[in-house]
């Protein structure tokens, strides 16, 4: 325990209860994330989350500053969260909390000298929605990420062979390298995956993938009708088509392009 000018730090566990009483001074903060509590929800009821000494901060007059997205997960999880507390602060401060630049997953990759760390984390998150079927990027917490990536230690190969690829749609084009590998197609339809997107060039008659490749070009500055949605479900679907050695003729998309056979939750590792 820290003193100074009042100001008490403690590293504290705080059950469900306490918790529901803190957030009941939570009477002057910023709108609350659901997406931000559901991550931190998930970490807490799986057992990983970790004191990195954020702190929940406390003002003089007994008034919640910052913590009401860690102590509204853990009081949705029903189970105690153990955090560094600090009491005791002006309320003058409120306007400094949270100004720093978040530290992101690609950072933290970086900080631990895995090449291309952009590449890999944007490609285990194409991975995740793919497993989970869902069209927009849903947030992971950074242990789930960390999760991904040792049962997957292959993305790291898959996003330093396609870094310099058709810039634009390099991180699907490694998601599906690495899926092509994980569920154990032929190495050639992995390898004729990158050479398609480098070179233009068919691997077969109606190649699915030179289709996407061209109509991409083609349309490449009316975000109207190519929207980054839209980009990445005609990317999926061309590439189920590829997989099986089948052509594809037209854009038409009818609700797909939201899941790859084979590459599930389960393989993933992760629940949605």
């Amino acid at each position: 325990m820290e003193r100074g000018n009042a100001i008490i730090v403690n590293t504290e566990t705080l059950d469900p209860e306490q918790c529901r009483q803190l957030l009941q001074w939570n009477t002057n903060n910023r709108k609350l994330s659901r997406r931000k509590v559901e991550e931190y929800r998930r970490d807490i009821a799986d057992g990983k989350w970790e004191v990195n000494g954020e702190a929940i901060s406390i003002d003089l007059n007994g008034k919640l500053l910052n913590g009401q997205h860690r102590l509204t997960a853990a009081l949705e999880a029903n189970q105690p969260i153990t955090t560094v507390v600090v009491r005791g602060l002006s309320p003058e401060v409120v306007h400094t909390i949270d100004t720093g630049k978040k530290r992101t997953y690609s950072d933290w990759l970086g900080m631990n000298n895995v090449p291309h760390a952009s590449g890999v984390a944007a490609t285990m998150k194409v991975l995740a929605n793919l497993a989970f079927g869902q069209s927009k990027i849903r947030s992971i917490t950074h242990s789930e990420m960390d999760h991904i990536l040792a049962r997957h230690p292959g993305i790291v190969e898959s996003a330093a062979r396609t870094n310099k690829i058709f810039p634009k749609m390099a991180t699907s084009i490694a998601a599906g390298h690495y899926i092509i590998k994980h569920l154990g197609y032929p190495e050639t339809t992995a390898e004729n995956l990158l050479h398609v997107w480098k070179s233009g060039q068919a691997t077969y008659v109606n190649d699915a993938m030179v289709f996407v490749r061209e109509y991409l070009i083609r349309h490449q500055h009316n975000e109207l009708r190519v929207s980054i949605d839209f980009r990445r479900r005609l990317f999926n679907t061309g590439l189920e088509k590829f997989i099986q050695g089948n052509g594809m003729m037209n854009a038409r998309l009818n609700g797909k392009g939201l899941h790859i056979t084979g590459w599930t939750e389960r393989e993933l590792g992760i629940h949605a």
